[in-house]
């Protein structure tokens, strides 16, 4: 259940989904969101993009976003190892854009991902627009992308300075009936099973329906179903099992 980019199905949604988060590390303008429902897949896109481009950026990952007043600019001082004396919102800014130039003046882009969008503060989003419109010689010197729920492009869209801003927008939807199909298989072949055809079509016709192709339940409904499987002895799971499990995904 936990991401684990190993077992990242690219889906076209996905695929599309990770061009565009490829993008904003590439253009000094880069600034793009992806929105989709919880359990999408957008956590495991931020691991593959991370392991991806490692070694050839700077990236500022924030996993969370309950974060009051400077605690956001502090939090990417102390991942940069600024040393800064005082607190206050000036001098982390300056000391922030002192390390950016540093680090863009080498060819190096500096990518800010944050997850959980939707939580953040208007002031929070204020402070991640500053910072993206900080200019060097050549543009932009942070790059940005946000990944959160749905509800967060209703934020955005109140202020039309991050409207302007946002170069990109993708949602990311549940997988379709054949896309459920190859997923599973995917993750099966992923985890070493010889067997890719343990769910029959009529079970995986009530995964689907059920999970509305979120990958995160049915994540959780194939796991806990294979496992009761295995206590029961059965070499694969049984549509007769498939309602007794479907509170484990609620």
């Amino acid at each position: 259940i936990a991401p684990d980019d190993r077992f990242l199905y690219l889906s076209p949604k996905h695929a599309k989904a990770l061009v565009y988060m490829d993008y904003a590390v590439w253009q000094p303008d880069g600034f793009v969101i992806v929105t989709g429902e919880i359990g999408s897949g957008k956590s495991t896109l931020v691991k593959r993009l991370l392991r991806k481009v490692k070694d050839k950026s700077v990236c500022f990952h924030l996993p969370f976003t309950n974060l009051k007043n400077n605690e956001l600019l502090g939090y990417l001082a102390r991942q940069a190892k600024i040393g800064i004396s005082q607190n206050d919102k000036v001098s982390l800014i300056y000391g922030l854009t002192d390390y950016f130039k540093e680090i863009t003046s080498c060819g190096m882009p500096c990518i800010l991902i944050v997850d959980e969008a939707q939580n953040l503060t208007r002031d929070n989003l204020e402070d991640i627009r500053m910072l993206a419109g900080l200019e060097g010689p050549n543009g932009s010197m942070l790059r940005v992308i946000m990944l959160g729920q749905p509800e967060f492009m209703d934020t955005v869209n109140l202020s039309e300075q991050m409207k302007q801003r946002v170069k990109l927008h993708y949602h990311l939807t549940g997988l379709n009936r054949e896309e459920v199909t190859q997923y599973i298989k995917f993750r099966l072949e992923v985890s070493g099973s010889r067997n890719l055809k343990l769910f029959d079509e009529k079970l995986i016709d009530s995964i689907f329906k059920i999970t509305e192709g979120i990958p995160r339940l049915i994540n959780k409904i194939c796991d806990a179903m294979l496992m009761c499987a295995y206590s029961d002895s059965k070499k694969k799971p049984e549509i007769s099992d498939f309602a007794l499990h479907l509170l484990l995904i609620y």
